[in-house]
């Protein structure tokens, strides 16, 4: 019993103190990625935010070549890229495997939202 009452003050008194201001929460978004083996591309769409504003960093490398990576920016629901290639001179082929990294950004925020790794 006195445990709880001692735990309950300390909530309490964080909260009057407004310490319980400072924590933020995570940016939220919703990202859908298809990822076509026969046509060798990663399809990202934005299709939801919980927060006006928000905008999503998609980036797609090669597990075997770090340095082989493209990255897109999406603004808007609805919007979508089609991904091909990792470079201009590098474009994805058969047993590649890709990994997509999508990250939320707002209000000067960020949270990697999804991280996957694909196999062409």
């Amino acid at each position: 019993m006195v445990a709880i009452t001692v735990i309950l003050a300390a909530v309490i008194g964080t909260f009057v103190m407004g310490l319980g201001d400072s924590v933020q929460s995570n940016v939220q978004a919703g990202v859908s990625v298809d990822a076509n083996a026969q046509e060798n591309t990663i399809d990202v769409t934005f299709t939801s935010e919980q927060q006006d504003g928000t905008n999503l960093t998609v980036a797609v490398s090669d597990t075997a070549d770090p340095d082989a990576s493209s990255t897109e920016e999406l603004n808007s629901i609805g919007q979508s890229h089609t991904f091909t290639q990792f470079s201009a001179s590098d474009e994805f082929e058969n047993s590649d495997r890709v990994k997509v990294v999508v990250t939320a950004e707002a209000d000067g925020r960020s949270t990697v939202i999804y991280s996957e790794t694909h196999e062409l």
